[in-house]
């Protein structure tokens, strides 16, 4: 059992209900980020856009592929169609084009 203070009163919850709760609640980060990419452009900002190369800023984007398991050695497996659409997604959003 957990421990939880809600509104002045210590009361026991399992871990399932914490768990619960902390799925509903939404993110810190996305609660209070800015939505008109002003933070987008802040981090392009630090780095500048002419020491990225390739065009693309993969910090931009949340790794959700795996994308370093995709490195074209020979323990490398084959993309699926679904990890393929998840790669390009996250290519196509770090693109500083």
């Amino acid at each position: 059992m957990i421990s939880v203070l809600v509104r002045g009163c210590g009361f026991r919850v399992g871990s399932i209900a914490v768990i619960c709760a902390l799925l509903a609640a939404p993110p810190a980060a996305a609660a209070g980020a800015p939505r008109d990419g002003t933070a987008r452009e802040a981090l392009i900002g630090q780095v500048g856009s002419g020491h990225v190369r390739t065009g693309i800023l993969y910090d931009l984007v949340a790794p959700l592929s795996g994308i370093e398991r995709f490195d074209g050695s020979e323990a490398a497996r084959p993309a699926s169609l679904r990890d393929w659409k998840q790669l390009y997604h996250e290519l196509y959003r770090a693109s500083l084009d």
